[in-house]
Formats: structure tokens, C-alpha cells, sequence
């Protein structure tokens, strides 16, 4: 359902939160890399979905997204995934993000 500890704000928690959320994304990244795209891709899209939970701006799951619909014909829904996500870097970041669509599906 997200994050560790999402709404907990304590500043001694700080590393604590990270590091589980950094293991957890690790795992399910791990996990992502063990199946066959072409068969598993809902499983795909919900690992990429729930990494998302933990880290909006996770570029690894943002490939697992759009390849895995882009691979069921979904194509609209990858390319507007995409730009949703290219939406919120330039927000956080205040710059452009450098990966095109075509360059992440291929």
C-alpha cells in the first residue's frame, strides 16, 4: 500500500523508511528479472505498479510499465504512462526527463 511508515515522521526514522524501501523495490526488481515478459506480464505490470507505491520517479519500473503494455497492444496506455511520468520529473526536478518513449519500449 506504499512506502514504509509513509505518514510516520520522525527524523531518527528517516534512514530506517529508506532502507526498507530500498530493499523492498530491490526485491521486486530482483523478482521482475526472473520472469518471462511475454508470459507473466500482468505480474509484470503489478511489480512495476507497486514499485511505484514505494518511488513515483523509479525509471527501472517505469520500463517494466510501458514494455509490458506496450508488448499487449496497449499502447496508448504505455505512452501516456510515459508522459505522466515525464509530467512529474520535470515537477520534482525542474528538468526534462532524457529517455523517450520509443528508446524504453524497444
Amino acid at each position: 500500500r506504499g512506502a514504509f511508515l509513509r505518514q510516520t515522521e520522525y527524523h531518527w526514522l528517516d534512514e530506517i523508511k529508506a532502507e526498507v524501501n530500498n530493499k523492498a523495490i530491490d526485491e521486486l526488481l530482483k523478482e521482475s528479472s526472473t520472469l518471462d515478459p511475454d508470459v507473466d506480464v500482468e505480474y509484470i505490470l503489478e511489480i512495476a505498479n507497486i514499485i511505484f507505491h514505494f518511488d513515483p520517479l523509479n525509471e527501472d519500473a517505469l520500463q517494466l510499465k510501458c514494455k509490458a503494455l506496450y508488448r499487449i497492444g496497449r499502447h496508448s496506455l504505455a505512452k501516456n504512462a510515459h508522459e505522466r511520468f515525464a509530467k512529474e520529473f520535470l515537477k520534482i526536478y525542474g528538468e526534462a526527463f532524457s529517455v523517450s518513449f520509443n528508446e524504453i519500449v524497444k
